[in-house]
């Protein structure tokens, strides 16, 4: 619950720091909005579809490849499969955070898009 609460926490800031330095401050525009809140909103989904469906284990491969190619000791890092297993350790309270994030996600995208329908009309 806590990083559902600092998620949408950053996230609101993000948006109002956007809001600030990007379009100083106007809130009377629906475009302004719907595209401050697109802006935060459609990365942070694509972020919590890497954390959710588990694609994140192609970044830890990666990873591995080159540490093993790039390192003087290769036998620091062992086997792929210890090595994985030492960076998924917390893999419950990531899962957790992508459900949070998704969910921010998919408002913001929601508010985003009735401010950009209603900017149109």
């Amino acid at each position: 619950m806590v990083r559902f609460i600092v998620t949408l926490v950053v996230s609101v800031l993000i948006v109002a720091s956007i809001m600030f330095f990007v379009y100083d401050n106007d809130y009377t525009s629906m475009r302004a909005v719907s595209e401050a809140f697109f802006y935060v909103g459609l990365p942070m989904f694509f972020i919590s579809l890497i954390t959710l469906t588990n694609a994140s284990t192609i970044f830890i491969s990666m990873g591995y490849t080159v540490k093993n190619i790039f390192t003087r000791h290769r036998q620091k890092f062992g086997d792929y499969y210890e090595y994985q297993k030492e960076r998924r350790e917390n893999s419950d309270s990531v899962a957790l955070f992508g459900i949070g994030a998704l969910l921010i996600s998919v408002v913001f995208l929601a508010i985003a898009f009735y401010y950009g329908y209603a900017s149109i009309a």
